[in-house]
């Protein structure tokens, strides 16, 4: 910026005393210049001082920023320092994790060679222990042969004497015609008495073996054959002998209208009660009249007034009058000690239950198989009190046929499952009947197999120790089942086998081994893990082989019982 003159050297009016007015105009111009140059002066110093506010501005700035780097520096040295250490303690527990997971691996690998040394110990325990009851078994078979070869030999002996000696008498009758004696001696003479032979008394019959070896011999597997299919085709005939009465009893109601009034409304009681029969623990508090004693191996009672209704119903079909009289004995698979008939409307309602029974197992247990046993214990008590036997003789005959029909597999019957035949054979269900439509899905007809295992087992391990009723299917018939199962020929297994035999087996193996013990051991063992090693290449890595195969592990884990 140009500074102005602070005076005028040159300026006319300087030495002008004569001019007033030029005196006048030379001070004026002074006060001009003064004015501009205190103008000046006074722009200089504020620029001055706007020039130092930007300068300390500049310097703050500067520290400021020179602050925010040294912040910046010692945040970024912290956050290393922290990623460093994160890095180094993770590090540090990945090398513990390692060390950890090293350490359990190797006390599992020592831990599973101990168990597979003390499993082995009980293996070779159980062989020994089967191997003798096996040794027991054939020396019974041969003495019972044995037995049997003596008997029929005194048998023939004796039929042969007695045939000599009617011919010695025959002889002698002869030779006394041609020749007669004389008159005293035929007076006193007395004919020779003719032995009479006293039939042997008939063997007893054969029991059901024990879990047979995994590959029977081809004439033990077929004594085994004959004698399961003759009991399975007497169950057939008895639920045969159930439809027939049906279609009696509704010929009887179409005359008796009280007879079909009362029918219609204990079919339709007795199928409501039924189906409410639900799983729960305690559900069953109050104890059913005329049955104190009734004491089920599980805690899962059904509802006491179903019980109680069904109870009403079946007592109320005994006393009902008039009704059909019936011959009881062709129900029943063992014969009471006489034929008399009974009342046909108990059987009748029995069958029904029955029916309902099986259902009830199909459709509740098949989802979840636990729920199968409230089902098993209501059929088991009903089945045992004296009011629905006769003559000492349990009617559980009806329901066991049913079983038979809809599950032979558990009676030792197997057939090939490609062919309409073998379908047959295995309980395979048609959609419209039992005899006419398409089978039903694999799917469907595996579910049917699980719950009617699950219902099986239910109803055949029932503990009845404390109970003065008689179990009218004693746990013996589970064993049966596994033994009939375990007995198949290699060729003859299906996966339907190993559907059914896990629906038995799941949920049970704690009950079976208190029925049993070590021996139960040996069975499932047999069951679970032999069995499934000689199925059939075809089925092999099936869903259903690898599930029963599978239960080692359920067991081992859930139950603490090695295999």
């Amino acid at each position: 910026m140009e500074v102005m003159p602070t005076s005028n050297e040159n300026s006319p009016y300087k030495n002008a005393p004569d001019s007033p007015s030029r005196q006048l105009l030379w001070e004026l111009s002074q006060m001009t210049i003064s004015s501009q140059q205190r103008f000046h002066a006074h722009l200089d110093r504020e620029s001055e001082a706007r020039a130092d506010e930007h300068r300390q501005a500049l310097a703050v700035a500067a520290a400021k920023h020179d602050r925010v780097l040294q912040s910046v520096e010692l945040e970024r040295q912290r956050l290393e320092a922290q990623i460093q250490a994160e890095r180094e303690r993770r590090d540090n527990e990945t090398r513990k994790e390692l060390e950890r997971q090293r350490r359990e691996k190797a006390e599992r690998e020592i831990e599973e060679k101990k168990r597979e040394l003390e499993r082995a110990k009980v293996i070779e325990g159980e062989q020994k222990k089967l191997a003798e009851l096996e040794r027991t078994k054939r020396e019974a078979v041969e003495a019972t042969r044995k037995q049997r070869e003596q008997e029929q030999e005194r048998a023939d002996a004796a039929r042969r004497e007695q045939e000599r000696r009617a011919a010695e008498q025959k002889q002698r009758e002869d030779a006394q015609k041609q020749q007669p004696p004389p008159a005293k001696a035929s007076s006193t003479a007395q004919p020779n008495k003719i032995a009479v032979l006293t039939p042997p008394e008939p063997a007893p019959a054969p029991s059901i073996p024990t879990p047979a070896p995994p590959q029977p011999s081809s004439s033990t597997a077929s004594d085994n054959d004959s004698l399961w299919e003759a009991e399975h085709n007497q169950y057939l005939e008895i639920h045969q002998k159930l439809k027939e009465l049906r279609k009696f009893m509704n010929e009887q109601g179409k005359t008796n209208k009280q007879l079909k009034t009362a029918m219609g409304e204990m079919r339709r009681g007795m199928r409501k009660c039924v189906g409410q029969l639900t799983e729960g623990k305690g559900a069953n508090t109050e104890i059913v009249s005329r049955s104190p004693s009734f004491s089920p191996l599980s805690t899962n009672h059904p509802p006491s007034s179903q019980l109680k209704q069904i109870l009403a119903l079946l007592r109320s079909a005994v006393k009902f009058q008039p009704q059909p009289v019936v011959p009881i004995a062709p129900f029943l698979a063992t014969s009471p000690t006489t034929s008399t008939p009974g009342p046909g409307l108990l059987i009748y309602l029995l069958s029904i239950f029955s029916k309902l029974v099986i259902g009830q197992f199909i459709d509740e247990a098949s989802v979840s198989p636990k729920r199968a046993d409230p089902v098993g214990i209501v059929a088991s008590h009903i089945f045992a009190l004296p009011d629905f036997q006769w003559q000492n003789t349990s009617t559980i005959s009806i329901l066991i046929a049913k079983f038979h029909a809809v599950c032979p597999v558990l009676f030792g019957i197997y057939g090939p499952e490609n062919t309409v035949k073998g379908k047959e054979r295995l309980g395979w269900w048609r959609e419209e009947s039992r005899t006419a439509g398409p089978f039903v899905s694999t799917q469907r007809h595996y579910e049917r197999m699980t719950g009617i295992g699950a219902g099986f087992a239910s109803l055949a391990l029932r503990n009845y120790e404390k109970s003065k009723l008689r179990n009218p299917y004693p746990d013996g018939k589970y064993w049966e089942a596994l033994a009939k199962i375990s007995a198949t020929p290699s060729e003859g297994l299906t996966q339907t086998h190993f559907v059914v035999l896990k629906a038995i087996v799941q949920g049970y193996e704690d009950r079976f081994v208190k029925f049993y013990g070590n021996a139960a051991v040996a069975a499932l063992r047999l069951c679970l893990v032999s069995l499934p090693e000689r199925a059939p290449e075809g089925i092999k890595g099936t869903a259903a082989v690898k599930g029963c195969s599978g239960l080692v592990d359920v067991i081992r884990k859930e139950r603490k019982l090695v295999l």
